[in-house]
């Protein structure tokens, strides 16, 4: 699944605009980018942790 296709599900499942739903998994991704380029360790439960 690339970013593109992470979007669309996110938008069907949560009942989103593309736009809503583009906006909200950048945030996220920013988020983590963020926190890893800190030396900060990202777990997801359910996913994993990196």
């Amino acid at each position: 699944m690339n970013k593109t296709e992470l979007i669309k599900q996110v938008a069907e499942r949560a009942s989103l605009s593309q736009k809503d739903a583009t906006a909200s998994v950048q945030a996220i991704l920013d988020q983590v980018t963020q926190a890893l380029a800190q030396g900060v360790s990202v777990q997801l439960i359910g996913f994993g942790t990196i």
